[in-house]
């Protein structure tokens, strides 16, 4: 018999348990999904990101402000492009104290590109382009990454950047 304290019939225990995964599921989903936002070439980070992601972003804010227009004019381009499920190319060498930018494209699927060591973490959505000055002021092997769960293969998008004496 149905209350007006409780109109809907009983749940079982399993149903609870398939409502809460999905529920989490969807949780998870929103919050990675960023709101659909991407910093691409010509725009300007701040006005896409809304402040309070900013201030409790690891992003830092030189690389996540970074477009052609804010980087170096001097600096040496790399082209890099992310596809299911590779970066190309995966290994990069580069010399202390080079002026360098990433050109960052995705010709499948939405890609992050991050380098945890450095606080760079860019968003390229499929078909778009987003430039990043990486850092070159200190020797070492940086390790980059999908930051967006990709597919199956998302594992395999890894690769590193040498940057040599």
């Amino acid at each position: 018999m149905q209350s007006i304290l409780h109109p809907f019939p009983p749940i079982s225990m399993s149903d609870r348990t398939h409502l809460f995964l999905v529920s989490g599921a969807l949780l998870l989903l929103v919050a990675c999904t960023n709101g659909g936002t991407t910093v691409t070439d010509g725009q300007n980070a701040s006005s896409s990101v809304p402040a309070a992601r900013e201030s409790s972003s690891s992003v830092s804010s030189a690389a996540a402000s970074s477009t052609v227009s804010s980087v170096d004019s001097q600096a040496r381009v790399i082209d890099i492009t992310a596809e299911n499920w590779e970066f190309s190319p995966a290994s990069i060498v580069i010399k202390k104290g080079e002026k360098v930018a990433l050109r960052l494209t995705s010709t499948q699927g939405r890609h992050g590109f991050e380098v945890s060591d450095l606080g760079i973490n860019q968003e390229i959505a499929e078909g778009q382009t987003a430039t990043v000055a990486f850092p070159t002021d200190r020797a070492g092997t940086f390790a980059f990454r999908c930051s967006i769960p990709c597919g199956e293969g998302h594992k395999d998008m890894v690769g590193t950047i040498v940057v040599q004496e």
